[in-house]
């Protein structure tokens, strides 16, 4: 008995031997081959095609695990890169939380200056006590002293920063980052170093920028993300060790359900911004749950869905996978935003 023809994974068409594209849909005939170098290559098709593919790709976004089987199965064309996804709901998500922050309100930088206009109002003040007869004027003096100046000498002392680095003190004064050049601070607190240089040059550039310093940080903690990602995925290969899935499938199942994450806590943040107060504590708190909780929920139902395991088992699994995820991510989000912090 003859084997039967072979079929398009993608569209079910019948292949001729020695095509190596589908004639119906034009998906290749070994898409079978599940590797990383497949994956990426195919981003960029998938980059420069929206068609048909991005509706089915956003009717299946809500359940994770069967983008995941459909991209496993051979249907890649049917379906957006699972890597495009997750890079477009991460943008769209973070482009969300940095829009919740009152940037232009920042209390540091309106504290910075509010002191040094009033330092400035302090020292002419001072001068002209000094040339009135303090005796004559004394009750005014000291009403004056006790409330429009009761920090006193503090204002002209006023120190912003306070780290030590490798045993060097960066304690800069409000005054000096606003009214000195960056090669005369380097002078005044005697930073020699190219490594003290920059941190002090870094200092005063987020103190006194510090919307454009959020903002080049938590895109930055993309990459802590995806790192993350990466990592956690060789866990997998290891906690479903007996299933010898490759990495890459882990992989994809992993982006997958972060795309859902990013799609829940973005329309989250979205609508707390247009319903609900997010100044009250009360809400910050059932906002802080529902940030975490959700995701969570999400994450087991799909490992249950995805890798058919137990419920106790998939449990078990998810929390181990919760550990590695936050300890993981915790150092790469901190590395990362130290390098952030240094380069921006």
């Amino acid at each position: 008995m003859s084997d039967p023809s072979p079929t398009c994974l993608n569209c079910g068409n019948t292949l001729c031997d020695g095509d190596k594209y589908c004639s119906a849909c034009g998906q290749k005939t070994d898409a079978h081959l599940l590797t990383l170098t497949e994956l990426f290559t195919n981003l960029w098709s998938s980059l420069t095609n929206l068609d048909n593919s991005a509706f089915k790709t956003f009717r299946y976004l809500w359940a994770p695990w069967k983008l995941t089987e459909f991209y496993v199965d051979g249907k890649k064309k049917s379906f957006l890169n699972p890597v495009r996804i997750f890079l477009i709901t991460m943008v769209l998500h973070f482009s969300i939380l940095i829009s919740s922050f009152d940037l232009s309100n920042n209390a540091i930088t309106k504290d910075l200056y509010t002191n040094y206009e009033k330092n400035k109002i302090y020292i002419q003040y001072k001068s002209i006590r000094n040339s009135v007869d303090t005796l004559k004027y004394l009750p005014i003096i000291q009403k004056i002293d006790t409330t429009l100046f009761k920090e006193g000498e503090q204002l002209s002392n006023d120190t912003i920063t306070n780290l030590y680095f490798n045993e060097t003190p960066f304690k800069l004064k409000g005054k000096d980052i606003i009214e000195m050049n960056i090669d005369t601070i380097y002078k005044k607190y005697g930073y020699t170093t190219f490594i003290d240089k920059l941190i002090a040059k870094q200092l005063v550039k987020s103190l006194k920028e510090p919307d454009q310093t959020i903002q080049y940080v938590l895109g930055n903690l993309i990459w802590a993300i995806l790192l993350t990602i990466l990592i956690l995925a060789g866990f997998f290969k290891l906690l479903y060790w007996r299933k010898k899935l490759p990495y890459v499938e882990h992989l994809i199942f992993l982006l997958n359900v972060h795309s859902l994450a990013f799609v829940i806590n973005g329309l989250i943040i979205f609508f707390s911004q247009k319903i609900f107060d997010v100044n009250a504590e009360s809400t910050q708190v059932n906002l802080s749950i529902s940030f975490f909780l959700i995701p969570s929920i999400i994450f087991i139902i799909s490992l249950f869905k995805y890798y058919k395991q137990t419920f106790i088992k998939t449990t078990v699994k998810s929390g181990l996978s919760a550990v590695v995820y936050i300890i993981t991510n915790l150092f790469l989000i901190i590395l990362t935003g130290l390098v952030s912090f240094l380069l921006f």
